[in-house]
This record gives structure tokens, sequence and C-alpha cells, in this order.
């Protein structure tokens, strides 16, 4: 089965809105961010409640001058956490990590990176993998290769890797039985190849 598009920008934005919220690194940095800056908080405030304990010298007493270095560190964490909700608002203004990612990679397009993706695309599906066709090339990549398939309602994700899949828009096809068909054909191929299901 051959299957002709051109692929856009949008395409690439369109699958990196789908990809990012996956990412197991993303996933990961979300589940640590907020222990990563408590314990920022807290060694900030330690280290910096014994410099005013220490800086206040012998001349106040020790209740003075545990009350500054309590002071002093419990301001340490009050900075740490207006810091991180600024950080966590901007991130939630721009509509998250996926979004923020789209903006940064948008600005490289724009400068000029990234061109040879775009464009016709030719893509031709065998028992041994996928042919894909652009003005960069060919390259055959394998099914046992393919670690994952997705399709959303505008695509089809062929993932080569965790983070990195060919992508196929759905527009390329001229009716939703040829898009079953597509499917249905890797799925067979993958099946056949042993990749991961």
């Amino acid at each position: 089965m051959q299957v002709q598009f051109d692929l856009t920008p949008d395409d690439y934005y369109a699958f990196l809105r789908f990809q990012v919220p996956r990412d197991p690194q993303m996933r990961a940095l979300h589940r640590r961010l907020p222990l990563l800056v408590l314990q920022i908080g807290a060694v900030g405030a330690i280290a910096l409640g014994v410099i005013s304990y220490l800086k206040a010298g012998p001349r106040y007493s020790p209740l003075v001058r545990g009350v500054t270095g309590a002071l002093s560190g419990l301001s340490f964490v009050l900075v740490i956490g207006i810091l991180y909700l600024f950080l966590f608002l901007r991130v939630k203004a721009r509509g998250g990590f996926a979004e923020m990612h789209v903006a940064a990679q948008r600005r490289a397009i724009e400068r000029g990176q990234f061109q040879m993706a775009f464009g016709h695309h030719l893509i031709e599906i065998g028992p041994e993998g996928y042919m894909e066709s652009n003005a960069d090339g060919q390259a055959l990549q394998v099914w046992d290769r393919v670690v994952n398939v997705f399709e959303t309602p505008a695509h089809i994700f062929l993932f080569k890797s965790v983070n990195v899949a060919y992508i196929v828009p759905k527009r390329a096809f001229p009716d939703p039985a040829a898009i079953a068909q597509f499917l249905a054909e890797v799925a067979g191929h993958r099946a056949a190849a042993g990749a991961p299901q």
C-alpha cells in the first residue's frame, strides 16, 4: 500500500502535543519537581539559618540568634515557594510543557530549521517494513523496530522510539476504509515481524 501526502509544521505540532505529555522523562519531571523544590528549600533554609545564627555572633543571646536563623531560613523557603508558584503559573498560562515545546519548535521552524522534514512524503507499506521517501531521501524502517502505533482523530503515528515517530496525516487517505486498511496492514506486518504490541 502506498500513501502520499504533504507534511506540514502543523502536523509536527500535533505530534508534539500528543507525545510530550506521554514522554516518560516529562512525566518523571512532573512527579519530581515539587519534591526537588522542597529539597532545595529545606537545604537552603538550613544553610541560611546556620549562617545567620553564626553571623549574629556571641553579642546576641542564643534565643535571638536562633530566631534570626529561623526567620532567615523561612524567608528562603518563602522566596523559593514564590519562584516555584510563578514558574508553575507561567507554564500553566502557556498551555503546559507541550505548548511551550510547540512554541519553541515553531520559532526554530520560522528561523528555517527542520525544513527537510516538511513537504511531499511517500510511505510504502511492505512485509519487511515501511519505506519513507521525501526530499531528503529514502529510508526503510523494519517492523520490529516500530515500537508503537497510535491513532488520533487527525493522524497516525508510527513510533520508531519513545520520542520519535513517523507522522501520517489522515487527510492523505481518501476515506475511513482506507485508514482502516492501512492500520490493519501495519498491525499484520508488525505481528508477523514479532514487533512489540
